[in-house]
């Protein structure tokens, strides 16, 4: 290993890149970072210029996960992903299984140090993440938060019967409640698990939840109806229980 860990920080916002980079300057001369990125499409491609031996990485990214530039980059499974989040909401528990580390914003700064020794040590170990079981843990969360008009509200996963898209918005149908985001259905399919399938294009249904498929209809277990496209019935029985 050279004496130097180059790194690139991923983060759609410019002061915590900024302050990222500070902190690691004031730690330790054996980090340097070759590349400061805002979006996953930039930094796949930073990725493939600069080779990083490791990638400081926000969960969230312009609405987006960053989890998708495992599948734009798969050889990032080659490289160290330290992730640095405000969202333990949802992702923490699963990162902590299986990522290399996560920092909790705001960064702490002895956090931040002992994430540096411990990547000099799995670096010179030539170390290689588990990212397959990192995607898994990611889909065994229990609630996902959502950005309501009254807030943000916490909803769990398997009291969610179904999504459905109001125009830029999206309404969470629970088994008792509803609750309307501020934002479009396809944005919570990336951060729902694999048991949450698009029956519509206006609907995501929670498999799990369904008791009946027949016609163009899904019946689900509160007795509800949601429609399904004739082309998705296939697809939908081949995953369903």
């Amino acid at each position: 290993m050279s004496n130097k860990i180059t790194a690139i920080i991923v983060d759609d916002e410019g002061q915590a890149r900024e302050s990222l980079r500070r902190l690691l300057q004031f730690i330790s001369d054996s980090v340097e970072v070759v590349d400061e990125v805002a979006t996953i499409m930039d930094a796949a491609q930073s990725i493939e210029k600069n080779n990083p031996d490791v990638v400081f990485l926000d969960i969230q990214l312009d609405g987006q996960l960053s989890f998708e530039l495992f599948e734009v980059y798969p050889d990032l499974e080659n490289k160290l992903v330290v992730f640095v989040t405000a969202h333990d909401h949802y992702a923490i528990r699963a990162i902590k299984l299986s990522a290399f580390d996560y920092i909790l914003k705001p960064v702490d700064l002895d956090e931040l140090s002992d994430c540096i020794k411990r990547l000099n040590e799995k670096l010179e170990d030539n170390f290689k993440p588990k990212f397959d079981a990192l995607k898994s843990n990611l889909h065994k969360v229990e609630k996902v938060a959502v950005a309501s008009r009254t807030g943000i509200e916490y909803v769990p996963i398997s009291d969610l019967l179904f999504l459905e898209a109001s125009g830029m918005y999206t309404v969470f149908h629970l088994q008792e409640r509803q609750v309307v985001a501020s934002k479009p259905v396809k944005e919570f399919e990336q951060m729902l698990p694999e048991t949450f399938f698009r029956s519509h294009r206006g609907y995501l249904v929670n498999m799990k939840l369904v008791e009946e498929a027949k016609g163009q209809e899904l019946k689900l277990v509160n007795g509800q109806s949601i429609p399904i496209a004739r082309s998705k019935m296939n697809e939908f029985k081949s995953k369903w229980k």
